[in-house]
């Protein structure tokens, strides 16, 4: 029996040696990206999946290898920042699929280097942190020493998010850590000219945790913490102002309870390493409730609230509770003001206007006034009680806007995301039956465009967190086709935060095209149906099963790269202009990825470049891309394609999944048998 069980185990780790090393799948270098603060600089590394690294230090120079890795072609190789915590970057790809990020340290700082896992529409980050500790004490420093004069009264205003954290997204593209830095700063404004000191947990476009924006009002013991958001709702129709402060209970409602919720997500989202497991904050709220600091809040807000109503409509005509974090703070009043919902259409293009914003900042300035008088002060208390804000009605209908029905629109939710009513859309356009639109339809929309809302469409636009190509598109009046097509976008939803699109040529096409082409391809995605897919492009399912040798409607799967177009059509699509007369092999490239990049054989590469084996490419090689004809015969040749393996398959089910034979897909593969195949794999399918 014993010898038995011995030949079991040396069989089954015959097995096991025999069978193929497992190829463990590169991570993408997607962007590196940096911002600064007075006393430290950022770094984010955003990868395809979580990384492996590692990190050494010497001659002043952080060097971080980041194993089997591809470093993506948009991603720059070099990044001079020239500021006091780092001179500059540089991204070197090295051999065995490792790639090495540089940075050159300054004088006298500490570095650190974390990783952050994915979270809502951030990708897995390595992020490096380089402080200056000098600065840092000195700025703490300055700020006791302010407080200690105790000349002023003074007031800590807070700009919510920043840095990687962009907070709310508005359907035009408005970023909320924008918007508030703008409020902040005319209220800083405002209050100086009112005798108050007045001071900003952060001055520019980078993260503060939640911790240190509360260290920053404790250090300078201040009077009064203002911070300052723009909301956000699933439900777009809502809007208006409200005040909150801190509840060490509970919510005041549901709204209140998300909303802190979301806010406090700030520290995970803009990467702060400690958050979580902190309980620094738990003797802090036993210290006020045992002092008047709730309920001066609860004051001041009430006194903000009543100003606030007269530069917008309120969401809450009282002051709501929640357990925000950022108002943790022992005996200063503390409150954090929602100006409006970037959610909400109309809000949104209220709070890309300057007056508008400027109103807010006036409604809180009065409301500090009122609460905290001083001698210079006095004077702007009869002013505040004349000013007039612009009312937000007639901000809305200074012009109409335009909009053009699409597929799937109906009036309700057109309705919805314009902040109007269906009956005033059917007024407005004449319409008997709201199931009477159609696609191209254009639909006046009543309280429209502001006239500092268009943007001045730039050539490149770096891709945000929260973007998506129809907002891209819609913030610059840019068809989503000329978008998809000038950028060799093959699906919608494949952009990444940092990918750089063109924008000056598809905005001129647009406007030569009445007819914009659709897309060559199209990835299926989780929960499309071919008769969607017909729908969205508008082909045929007849069609559409004859391109792609479907032979089942239902026969389509998640990640399946479906032809839209003839081979006729693909022609001509090969002899646009567009398409470049020569290639360099980047790091990663293969002749099947530049195949289907320019829609070319792989043999037609193989041909023009003299190449003796389809492997036989490497990276800095310029190569000719072809037109995508066949000498011979004259005939227009369709690219390959590229399928991933995935667990489970076998060279049969692909087979029959594509219409072809194993026999096909083992020499265009160069098999040898037809079990030689694992998971992550990519094979070639030959059309």
């Amino acid at each position: 029996m014993k010898k038995n069980t011995l030949s079991l185990c040396a069989a089954v780790m015959i097995c096991f040696s025999l069978s193929p090393t497992p190829v463990f799948a590169l991570s993408d270098i997607i962007n590196v990206r940096h911002w600064t603060a007075p006393d430290n600089t950022r770094i984010v590394i955003d990868t395809g999946s979580e990384a492996r690294y590692d990190v050494q230090e010497k001659d002043q120079k952080l060097v971080i290898d980041i194993f089997h890795s591809e470093l993506l072609p948009d991603v720059a190789l070099e990044y001079p920042l020239n500021v006091p915590a780092v001179k500059g970057i540089q991204v070197v790809p090295l051999p065995g699929d490792t790639t090495r990020v540089e940075v050159a340290l300054g004088e006298q700082v500490v570095a650190k280097v974390f990783t952050l896992g994915q979270i809502l529409d951030k990708p897995h980050r390595i992020v490096i942190d380089v402080r200056i500790p000098e600065v840092e004490q000195r700025e703490a420093d300055e700020r006791i020493r302010i407080a200690d004069l105790e000349a002023k009264r003074i007031v800590v205003i807070d700009p919510g998010h920043g840095g990687e954290d962009p907070g709310a997204i508005g359907r035009l593209g408005t970023r909320e850590k924008d918007i508030v830095l703008m409020i902040a700063r005319e209220l800083r404004t405002m209050l100086a000219e009112r005798g108050y000191q007045v001071f900003l947990t952060r001055d520019g476009d980078y993260f503060v945790s939640l911790e240190q924006r509360g260290r920053i009002a404790r250090q300078y013991n201040a009077d009064l913490f203002i911070s300052i958001h723009a909301d956000a709702a699933p439900v777009r129709s809502a809007r208006g102002s409200s005040v909150y402060c801190l509840s060490t209970i509970g919510a005041s409602n549901e709204a209140a309870r998300l909303l802190a919720a979301s806010q406090n997500l700030s520290d995970i989202l803009g990467g702060d390493p400690g958050t979580g497991g902190n309980d620094e904050a738990d003797p802090i709220i036993l210290n006020m409730l045992q002092t008047e600091s709730l309920n001066q809040s609860r004051s001041f807000g009430s006194i903000a609230l009543a100003n606030l109503k007269r530069a917008n409509d309120l969401k809450f005509a009282t002051v709501q509770g929640a357990p925000f974090r950022v108002l943790k703070l022992p005996d200063i009043t503390s409150v954090l003001v929602e100006t409006a919902y970037l959610s909400n259409y109309q809000e949104e293009l209220l709070l890309k206007n300057t007056e508008f914003r400027k109103d807010i900042a006036w409604a809180i300035a009065a409301s500090v006034t009122e609460y905290l008088p001083n001698q210079v002060s006095a004077e702007f208390r009869e002013r505040d009680v004349r000013y007039r804000p612009q009312s937000p009605s007639i901000v809305l209908a200074r012009e109409e806007i335009t909009y053009t029905v699409r597929k799937g629109d109906r009036l309700e939710r057109i309705a919805v995301d314009h902040g109007t009513t269906v009956r005033t859309l059917m007024e407005m356009n004449n319409i008997r039956s709201r199931d009477r639109i159609y696609v191209g339809q254009q639909l006046n929309i009543p309280g429209g465009g502001l006239a500092d809302v268009p943007e001045p469409t730039p050539a490149v636009y770096t891709v945000e967190a929260g973007d998506t190509l129809e907002r891209v598109a819609r913030r610059y009046g840019v068809s989503m086709t000329d978008l998809a097509r000038m950028n060799s976008i093959r699906s919608h939803d494949l952009i990444y935060v940092g990918q750089r699109l063109t924008l000056k040529s598809a905005a001129s096409s647009s406007t030569a095209s009445a007819a914009p082409d659709r897309p060559s391809t199209h990835v299926v995605a989780r929960g499309d149906t071919l008769e969607q897919i017909s729908r969205r492009y508008g082909v045929s399912m007849g069609e559409l099963m004859r391109f792609n040798n479907i032979r089942s409607r239902d026969r389509i799967f998640v990640g399946q790269r479906l032809t839209l177009k003839s081979a006729a059509s693909s022609s001509r699509a090969s002899a646009s202009p567009d398409r470049p007369s020569t290639h360099v092999i980047a790091r990663g490239d293969t002749l099947e990825r530049i195949s289907h990049r320019y829609s070319v054989a792989v043999d037609d590469l193989v041909h023009a470049n003299n190449l003796k084996s389809r492997n036989h490419i490497q990276a800095g090689q310029k190569i000719i891309i072809p037109a995508a004809s066949d000498k011979n015969t004259g005939s227009v040749r369709k690219p390959e394609q590229l399928y991933t393996v995935s667990r489970g398959d076998t060279l049969g089910t692909i087979a029959r999944r594509f219409g072809t034979s194993i026999e096909t897909l083992m020499a265009a593969n160069s098999l040898e048998s037809r079990d030689r195949i694992f998971a992550g794999q990519q094979i070639t399918i030959p059309r």
